[in-house]
């Protein structure tokens, strides 16, 4: 980047202002034009940075505004997507997971949580959710997780009673959703809330489990907890085959943003990888017993993008944290909390 100023535009018979960054492409040196609009003003770009520009160039310029294309600050940092989920409800703990891979102390629901992943993924790899197999990857598993489960003083007849609880959980999810075509039961809660929206959805096919993925065009990575392939019927829709991503989530409460982000992101990343056009993703809550279907609407991953512009800007200049967020509900139990007050002290005794 070349140059930034302030400049006005005239839309509507109105007046409005923007910003006009002067870019140049690394590989022909050639110079354009972009125009910053709406939301995008406050990307927090300087002289110097590398940036993606995803839009429709013009006689050497382009527009981004919230209508149309994107804009990937530093796209050679990849950002992990459950970092920039995170970063939403505090952008200093999401810069220190980055930095120090901050992680709370062991605990059951962590282990248990780990555990019922694998037991997921090993299963639905082979479509198989029968009883004996479900039965036999868990027993394989307790021995594979024993020092982490005496670590919290449970031992591997208790983990398998408690864990055995869950397989009548997957089995049922499955019947109705690792099927060839949907059937009645099939639906699905729409992340929207819309009441018109209940698609039908079946998996029936698995590309990939716990899948790596680098997306240098957003600036993101990531690990899939599955690539499916998905039949989805909706009303007044054409059926549709299409390949999304599928997150299992151990916790009840099904209505946090961040999963939901998370899986929009991933959407992207997929987009990227396999070079088409993946419209959704799936969540599936294994406690709460709901799959959730996640549209990857513009106006919501706008605000991705751009809440991962931030957090790339702070993790690329490693200079400082974002402001403390000094929430007593939210620090008193963040797995951060300790690594967050070390640098808030060494930060005032030194400035």
């Amino acid at each position: 980047m070349i140059s930034i100023e302030d400049s006005t535009y005239s839309h509507a018979g109105k007046t409005r202002v923007q910003k006009t960054l002067q870019l140049q492409q690394d590989k022909s040196n050639q110079n354009f034009l972009l125009h910053l609009r709406d939301d995008w003003i406050t990307t927090p770009v300087e002289v110097n940075d590398t940036i993606n520009v995803i839009g429709i160039f013009a006689n050497g310029s382009c527009i981004v505004d919230n209508p149309t294309g994107f804009l990937i600050l530093h796209p050679d940092t990849l950002v992990s997507s459950t970092h920039v989920a995170d970063s939403f409800k505090c952008l200093r703990r999401a810069v220190l997971q980055d930095q120090i891979k901050v992680t709370g102390e062991t605990s059951k629901p962590l282990v248990y949580g780990s555990m019922i992943h694998e037991l997921f993924q090993q299963a639905i790899s082979l479509m198989d959710f029968s009883t004996p197999h479900l039965e036999s990857i868990l027993e394989t598993l307790v021995i594979r997780y024993i020092e982490q489960l005496y670590s919290i003083n449970i031992t591997p007849t208790e983990a398998t009673a408690d864990l055995r609880d869950k397989i009548w959980l997957l089995r049922a999810w499955a019947e109705v959703f690792v099927v060839r075509e949907p059937s009645v039961y099939s639906f699905m809660a729409d992340h929207c809330g819309s009441n018109d929206a209940k698609p039908k959805m079946c998996i029936n096919k698995v590309l990939d489990i716990e899948e790596h993925v680098w997306s240098p065009t957003y600036g993101l990575k990531g690990n899939i907890d599955a690539t499916v392939q998905v039949r989805i019927e909706e009303p007044d829709v054409q059926t549709k085959t299409l390949i999304v991503p599928l997150e299992v989530k151990t916790g009840k409460n099904t209505s946090l943003v961040n999963h939901r982000a998370q899986t929009m992101l991933y959407t992207l990343m997929m987009s990227d990888r396999y070079d088409v056009d993946v419209k959704c993703g799936m969540l599936y809550y294994v406690d709460a017993k709901e799959s959730i279907r996640v549209r990857a609407l513009r106006n919501e991953v706008r605000g991705l993008i751009m809440g991962r512009n931030e957090l790339a800007k702070w993790i690329k200049s490693r200079v400082g944290l974002p402001e403390m967020l000094q929430n007593p509900r939210d620090c008193k139990n963040c797995y951060a909390a300790g690594s967050c007050l070390v640098y808030h002290k060494v930060h005032t005794l030194w400035f």
